[in-house]
Formats: C-alpha cells, sequence, structure tokens
C-alpha cells in the first residue's frame, strides 16, 4: 500500500453540516457501520488498519476508491491512529443515528389503542403513527393530548411499542423541563406563551404553555405546567407517596401534567398560576410566579 493512502483528510469533512452528504455515500456508511458495529460487540473502540477495516466491509471497490471514502471520513468522524484507524466521538453519534433507524422512510399509517380514556369526554384515546410522528388523541372530542417524533426502535412492520413511545416522550419533555436540551445539551431558552399562540393547541381548554427553545440545534417542546414541575422535588414524592412513579408513568397517563383543569392563573400583576395536585384525600398546590420559578407549595 502506497503512502498516499494515508493523505490529510479532506476539509469537505470539517463541518458538521456534511454529515448527510457523509452518509449518503454507501462505502462511507458501510465503513461507519463497521468501526461502530465493532465498538458494539468489543466494548471498547478498537483500532483497524486499512486492510482490516476494508474487509469489515465487504466492499468491492478498490483499495484507492476506498481510501478515498475513508479519508473523507478521517479527522471529523474518525481517526488515524499509529496502527490503523478507529472511530472518534462524533462518528459514533453519526453511526448511533444511522443504526437507529432516524432517517429510515416510514410511509405506514398505524393507530392503536393508547389504554386510557379521555380526561373529558370518556372515549378510548388513541396513538397514530404516520410517517415518523406518533399523535395522541381523542378521536371522540379531538383533545391532542401529545404529538412527537416516533422513536424508530419503537416501530416495526404493523406494530408499536407503546410503552417504549411513552417513556421516550417523557424523557425528552422531561429533559427540557429540568433544562437541558436533549438533543444537544444546551440550556433552553424559556417563557410562557398563551394557548391562542400555539398552532396545535385546544385553546379552550389550556391555561398556559411553558415554551422552551434550543438557539443551538433548533429543538423546542411547548410544555404543560404540570409537565414543567415534574421536575420539583416535592411534586414527585408527594406523587409517590400515592403510589405514582411519575418518571415512568407515561405523560398522558398524569392528569396533572396531561390537561389544564387543575390548573388556574390567579393573578396577572404579578403574574401568578397555581398547580393544583390532587390524590385520595391530599393536595399538593404549587405556585409558581411570572419567571416560572416555585414562589410556593401547600399540602392539605
Amino acid at each position: 500500500m502506497s503512502d498516499r493512502s494515508h493523505e490529510a483528510p479532506s476539509d469537505d469533512a470539517s463541518s458538521g453540516s456534511d454529515a448527510f452528504r457523509l452518509v449518503g455515500n454507501e462505502i462511507r456508511t458501510d465503513i461507519l457501520r463497521a468501526l461502530g458495529d465493532a465498538r458494539v460487540e468489543q466494548g471498547h473502540k478498537p483500532v483497524f488498519s486499512f486492510s482490516e477495516l476494508r474487509d469489515r466491509t465487504e466492499t468491492d471497490a478498490g483499495s484507492s476508491k476506498f481510501n478515498y471514502h475513508l479519508q473523507e471520513l478521517v479527522g471529523q468522524y474518525v481517526e488515524r491512529v499509529e496502527d490503523g484507524y478507529q472511530m472518534r466521538a462524533e462518528g459514533r453519534a453519526l453511526y448511533q443515528t444511522l443504526r437507529a433507524g432516524t432517517f429510515d422512510s416510514r410511509e405506514s399509517t398505524l393507530t392503536v389503542d393508547a389504554d386510557f380514556d379521555c380526561y373529558y369526554c370518556g372515549t378510548g384515546v388513541e396513538a397514530t403513527v404516520d410517517e415518523g410522528t406518533v399523535t395522541v388523541e381523542c378521536p371522540g372530542c379531538d383533545y391532542l393530548y401529545g404529538i412527537a417524533g416516533a422513536p424508530p426502535g419503537a416501530i416495526e412492520d404493523d406494530t408499536v411499542a407503546l410503552e417504549q413511545v411513552g417513556a421516550f416522550y417523557h424523557h425528552r419533555h422531561l429533559g427540557f423541563a429540568r433544562g437541558v436540551c436533549v438533543t444537544c445539551g444546551t440550556e433552553p431558552t424559556i417563557e410562557r406563551v398563551s394557548p391562542a399562540d400555539v398552532p396545535f393547541a385546544d385553546g379552550d381548554r389550556q391555561e398556559l404553555y411553558v415554551y422552551r427553545s434550543c438557539e443551538n440545534c433548533g429543538d423546542q417542546r411547548h410544555l404543560s405546567l404540570g409537565t414543567y414541575l415534574l421536575s420539583d422535588p416535592h411534586l414527585r414524592a408527594f406523587c409517590a407517596d400515592h403510589g405514582v412513579d411519575v418518571l415512568s408513568t407515561p405523560l398522558w397517563e398524569l392528569e396533572f401534567a396531561a390537561i389544564d383543569r387543575n390548573v388556574t392563573v390567579d393573578a396577572s400583576e404579578p403574574w401568578e398560576a397555581t398547580l393544583t395536585v390532587t390524590y385520595d384525600d391530599e393536595t399538593l398546590e404549587i405556585v409558581v410566579d411570572e419567571d416560572l420559578s416555585v414562589i410556593e407549595r401547600t399540602h392539605r
């Protein structure tokens, strides 16, 4: 093998925005998969020589062509070390996205029972998966309980693991509630918005939304006040005392998080709102101010 196989990486691979261009090539995708699969199998970051890596991809491309595509990955996604090549952290993130099937096309529509009744009309709520989006909605009164990207790992053929969808949905919302963008780790901005300003909201049945937006990657969430306050330790402890684990229960099965029937806007100047959570014969009231900070808790 000539020294040309170890030429410096192309500058074209230095930008994260080129990830889509890179994975659009079958050979580069095979290289990432080979390195990623080996890491999963061996539990650490393995190093492969040029020939070993080429053999693992089972490609028909000649050495020169394979090397060209390998060098397009070197620097940003693959690292060249003394004994060969190994995957960088950025490459692992790209591999995990490929492995998860995030970019796979999903054209089928699937509707399943969401296993709870609407808090407004009592109709059995349904979950519909359509082209990678899951919508939890009441077919009786059209109340929207949630809409989000469906986790690829929970959807297969004509089945949907609704419990996994709920856990995935919960995880992403809770991350934003706690002030962490689940996509890039940046602290999202926060503001309260009127239901009238949210395109998918049921304006007559909502009091407010907590809008959290990441200025770094563009991810965003509209949270109910109940969902936003799931990060409050007093609320979690109160629910746990009554046998409810708010970290494992789907958001749409937590009435205080799913609907705003227990939310009241108490004052406008200065602005205050109260979330009331009741289990058995006990009630917890949490008051937030205009900055959405908790200013009072009352346990009755």
